[in-house]
């Protein structure tokens, strides 16, 4: 388990547009083209066989049945209609699977939080390589992308990182009564930096910590944070997606908004290079489930690497007894 030595190779597929078609001579040059030409396919050929559609609704819904979507709105709209009007003014996201891509439509501004936490989830258990966003503000644009690249676009388009929900999310530095597991890491980290992120620790995280850990890359080219490793202990996250996560961006966790927020504390354990431990409480939102409320101490351990780049350890205990709901209100 040594982060440092073994490189991860689950990295975002570039699509090459020469695959699109037989004779390379006569490929495309955008991408956009590729995109353009699919999604007209898809609306407007008849002959291209429709494998499966779905809508995403407003709670996080999969709706699979079009009879069954019509008898809960209460409208008589044909197919065509109730899918364009769901998109359009409900907020909810159209997908639909084809032997090219996975097709997305949606209008973003009417895109709700609970909507878009659904539809990265099932992004993120979707073994299809390419994907295209459709999204409409005054017109119609089209996308084709890796399915890596769609998951980060999606929060772009959907996420305004200036609205992160009030009140969901609150940390405080924690100076006394450290649990014990943490200091024993920190411990390490003290008289080795490089500790942590070797074997060496393997034991130590996995049961004292019960897998409640995360390790993350910070590019000193930019300020992109990607898992490299991810333990199996937390109790917000399933086994589907925990498995798929090694590559991923942090700020691709279901709940977007509290990944966004939790990336800001990696980022200033980046640029301090000191480690830093914080109690938080907060409210992570899941699919068809509401929010859950976590509590944890957390510890956060930097180690620059030769090239500059930052590997990032987290390590989290579950603690019921922190409560900084009450010192917010």
């Amino acid at each position: 388990m040594d982060w440092r030595l073994h490189e991860q190779h689950n990295r975002p597929v570039y699509l090459n547009a020469a695959r699109a078609t037989d004779d390379p001579s006569t490929c495309p040059k955008s991408h956009l083209y590729l995109a353009s030409v699919l999604c007209q396919n898809m609306v407007g050929d008849e002959r291209v066989q429709r494998m499966s559609q779905w809508l995403i609704d407003d709670r996080g819904k999969v709706w699979t049945r079009v009879d069954r979507l019509r008898a809960a709105l209460g409208t008589a709209l044909g197919p065509a209609e109730l899918y364009k009007y769901a998109v359009e003014n409900l907020g909810y996201v159209a997908i639909e699977d084809r032997h090219r891509a996975i097709w997305l439509k949606l209008r973003p501004r009417a895109v709700s939080q609970i909507t878009l936490v659904a539809v990265l989830y099932w992004l993120a258990e979707c073994r299809t390589h390419r994907c295209v966003i459709s999204h409409l503000h005054r017109r119609w644009q089209h996308e084709m992308l890796s399915r890596a690249d769609a998951i980060e676009r999606l929060g772009d388009l959907v996420v305004d990182p200036s609205k992160v929900r009030d009140g969901d999310f609150h940390r405080q530095a924690r100076e006394e009564a450290v649990a014990a597991p943490i200091q024993e890491l920190l411990r390490r980290w003290q008289a080795d930096a490089g500790a942590p992120f070797s074997g060496q620790c393997e034991a130590l995280l996995h049961q004292a910590f019960a897998g409640r850990y995360m390790v993350i890359k910070r590019s000193c080219a930019s300020r992109r944070l990607e898992i490299r490793a991810v333990g199996r202990g937390f109790v917000v996250y399933d086994d589907d997606w925990l498995s798929q996560a090694v590559g991923l961006r942090l700020e691709d966790q279901p709940d977007h908004y509290y990944a966004r927020w939790a990336a800001e504390a990696y980022h200033e354990a980046a640029s301090t290079e000191r480690p830093s431990i914080d109690d938080v409480d907060a409210l992570i939102e899941r699919p068809q489930q509401g929010k859950a409320r976590l509590q944890y101490q957390r510890l956060i351990l930097p180690h620059r690497q030769p090239g500059g780049d930052h590997l990032l350890l987290c390590a989290s205990l579950l603690d019921g007894s922190i409560d900084l709901r009450v010192e917010a209100a």
